[in-house]
């Protein structure tokens, strides 16, 4: 797993920024997923296959008699701080297969442990970290801090619970549904490992091909190799890859028809659509989800300009097509796919746009760019360390558990921070696609003090 040898410094306001962005978007998913209707009218004119099989899913199970209304989520908000207004801007919200909770614990006590068994290189740390020795002392002795793994089990043992409490079965497990040739088993494993010697619930592993053979439904009770299902985790099914036949989409249907939990169900999962972000960033499309407008307010501060790529090249807004053509380095073009890697930058935008490809371009989303401050950190990769000018990307991940007949929130927690850096001069920065490398957050009052 590649690493920075020392953390990334949060400001403190940011971290506070986060945590009460985590409970606006808590409330906005709720009232999305009570209201079907107009996600589906959001996600209309999408042209790509795999987001019109995910609505057509959505559409059918949500008529079927053993639909589960309860929804669990584990989702992070990435975000990066404008380096000119020190404001937290979003670059995306991820609603299914999180990845990195079970590691990021693991990270951030490793940090601990080799900040703390170096104590005269904490001056000369401190010094390189721009921040006070106190904030390397506090982050030392708060062993609670940043627990992302513990909190997300105990998220889904909360789940598991409910589903116990609702049904009374004679067993409860927890089936994770993972990719084929899966390459992040440690983070997995981690989750799952906790699950069974501290909660004591049962966890087994399948593809979306070996629950063709291993699943059953009968009456909406979900049974793998004959164990009732208490609550599915998605490690998969976020890209097209994931269903290369018809068969593999079967079983997302009758995973989404059953009484198990879904985490997330189909409805949170197609609100991760970057379709849905944009639309979300448009003037007056949150308001009526909140009863309060400065929550709105609160939560429209951290969204960055957004536009759907086939109205730009038709001229919508006026200007906008001439204006990336003559700065594109401004901005980026994403993609539904979720994944590192897929985004296009720079000239490819303007060569893509003047292509003038609608039907590609109907499933893409320009974006404007968020330039942080850079930083040098040292990126250790196969045990070479490296200084480097670097960038930093922040997930908060959050966890819910609510119920859409009644508009109830049973269960929040805020789960932790994620910290992402990569190479000033790289444009992508994904871990796992080989652009940037693990961090954890230290946080701190003073920030960038040089």
């Amino acid at each position: 797993m590649p690493i920075s040898l020392f953390p990334f410094v949060l400001p403190k306001s940011s971290y506070e920024n986060g945590l009460v962005l985590n409970a606006l978007f808590h409330e906005l998913l709720l009232q999305i997923c009570k209201n079907p209707e107009w996600l589906f009218e959001q996600l209309k004119d999408m042209s790509d296959d795999y987001t019109a099989h995910l609505v057509d899913i959505a559409k059918r199970v949500l008529r079927s008699p053993t639909y589960q209304p309860v929804i669990c989520g584990l989702i992070r908000s990435d975000y990066m701080i404008d380096g000119e207004t020190s404001q937290m801007l979003q670059i995306e919200l991820n609603t299914i297969s999180c990845s990195f909770p079970g590691v990021e614990e693991k990270l951030t006590a490793m940090h601990r442990f080799l900040l703390s068994s170096h104590p005269e290189s904490l001056p000369s740390i401190a010094e390189f970290l721009h921040i006070p020795l106190s904030d390397i002392h506090s982050f030392i002795q708060s062993p609670s801090f940043n627990q992302t793994l513990r909190r997300t089990a105990a998220s889904f043992a909360a789940a598991v619970d409910f589903y116990r409490s609702l049904y009374h079965p004679d067993e409860a497990c927890f089936l994770l549904v993972s990719q084929e040739n899966e390459n992040n088993n440690s983070d997995q494993f981690c989750i799952t490992l906790l699950l069974e010697e501290v909660y004591h619930v049962r966890c087994i592993y399948q593809t979306h091909t070996q629950l063709i053979a291993s699943m059953t439904d009968t009456d909406g009770v979900l049974r793998v190799h004959g164990h009732e299902i208490a609550v599915v985790y998605y490690r998969s099914g976020y890209t097209p890859s994931d269903y290369p036949t018809p068969a593999q989409w079967e079983i997302r249907e009758r995973l989404e028809a059953a009484r198990c939990i879904k985490c997330p169900n189909v409805l949170l999962h197609l609100i991760g659509c970057k379709k849905i972000q944009q639309q979300l960033s448009l003037p007056g499309f949150i308001e009526p989800f909140f009863d309060d407008v400065e929550k709105a307010k609160r939560l429209r501060s951290c969204f960055v300009p957004m536009f759907p790529a086939n109205l730009v090249v038709e001229g919508q807004p006026e200007g906008l097509f001439q204006e990336v053509c003559n700065n594109p380095l401004e901005w980026v073009l994403k993609p539904q796919r979720e994944g590192g890697g897929y985004n296009v930058w720079g000239d490819d935008i303007v060569k893509m746009l003047k292509k003038g490809d609608l039907n590609e371009l109907n499933s893409m989303i320009l974006m404007k760019r968020i330039f942080p401050k850079a930083n040098d950190a040292f990126h250790v990769r196969e045990s070479v360390c490296c200084k480097r000018s670097s960038l930093n990307e922040i997930g908060f991940y959050s966890s819910l558990l609510f119920d859409t007949r009644d508009s109830r929130m049973i269960r929040t927690d805020d789960i932790g921070i994620l910290v992402r850096t990569k190479n000033a001069e790289s444009f992508e920065g994904g871990v796992s696609a080989g652009y940037a490398v693990m961090n954890s957050p230290i946080l701190s009052s003073l920030w960038f003090v040089c």
